[in-house]
């Protein structure tokens, strides 16, 4: 039952679990795999041939999903202790993520400004211009890379922009590191 899956899971988390399940609607089954087994064989109906190729993809599963967990912790740690500000905007110029050491310092957190349109965070100084940071993002939708100086909370930065392009080159966003 569920109970040996988790005890097994408490104690060897490391190694890929297969459940071996009495029928074909196993909710039991189902409810391991949500948690963390990586398959499940129902009893009738397998045979040697299915056993051995559930299993070898199941350890490879777990060894990928092990090493993009650790890639995706490192980038993660890599990206709040940068004594910056990395972030992300859409094609509509709301911040999509924003990490770095720098918004501890200044007690903020990044959770309030993600969803936000940068027009919101750099408004307009006067009816008939843009901010410069909003003209800088605006020329990377374009395709433009740009580099400034920028005041932002009572401190000065080096921000750098360049477009955000997504797996066929297309600009979906933007994103920029500031200094």
């Amino acid at each position: 039952g569920i109970e040996t899956f988790h005890d097994l899971l408490a104690v060897a988390a490391d190694v890929p679990i297969v459940i071996l399940s009495g029928n074909q609607i196993d909710a039991v089954a189902v409810e391991a795999i949500e948690q963390g087994a990586q398959d499940y064989i129902v009893k009738d109906g397998f045979d040697s041939e299915l056993l051995v190729r559930t299993l070898r993809y199941a350890i490879t599963r777990h060894r990928l999903t092990a090493e993009l967990q650790s890639s995706e912790q490192r980038l993660r740690m890599m990206a709040e202790q940068l004594p910056a500000m990395l972030w992300t905007t859409d094609a509509d110029l709301r911040i999509t993520s924003l990490r770095g050491r720098e918004l501890a310092t200044m007690n903020l957190n990044a959770e309030q400004f993600v969803g936000a349109e940068l027009s919101e965070l750099f408004p307009s100084r006067s009816p008939s211009s843009e901010h410069p940071v909003l003209a800088m993002h605006r020329k990377a939708l374009q395709g433009e890379s740009s580099s400034s100086d920028l005041h932002w909370h009572d401190r000065w930065y080096h921000a750098h922009v360049q477009p955000l392009d997504n797996e066929q080159s297309n600009t979906v966003g933007v994103i920029g590191v500031a200094l």
